[in-house]
């Protein structure tokens, strides 16, 4: 009896490591530093890219919700058909970079998927 029991906490736990291995190194989202994002944003766009960050602020408008989150490199908008996340929040974040042009300015949001 003690035997089966031994041999089933192993099973488990090796199946715990081989779970986390294939996250670690096969699922797990690769984290785009929002800094590297502004260095060139057109290489950006079209591409699916998960950020990571603190929500500093959100807004909810007639026809858009956003908010804005920041890393350690920099901050951006996100657009979002989702709930509005909490101000101070640490969440990741996946979606594609759209960039607007309004004569010389430019406008880099990341729209959530």
């Amino acid at each position: 009896m003690k035997n089966k029991i031994i041999l089933w906490i192993l099973g488990i736990i090796i199946i715990f490591i081989i779970g986390f291995s294939i996250w670690f190194f096969i699922l797990k989202p690769d984290i785009t530093p929002i800094g590297k994002i502004f260095e060139n944003p057109r290489s950006f766009t079209s591409k699916f890219i998960t950020i990571k960050g603190e929500v500093l602020e959100k807004n909810s408008l007639v026809l858009v919700k956003y908010f804005i989150i920041a890393d350690n490199t920099g901050e951006i908008r996100v657009v979002t058909r989702k709930a509005l996340p909490s101000i101070g929040e640490k969440i990741c974040v996946r979606g594609r970079i759209k960039v607007f042009d309004v004569g010389p300015l430019q406008g880099i949001v990341l729209i959530e998927k």
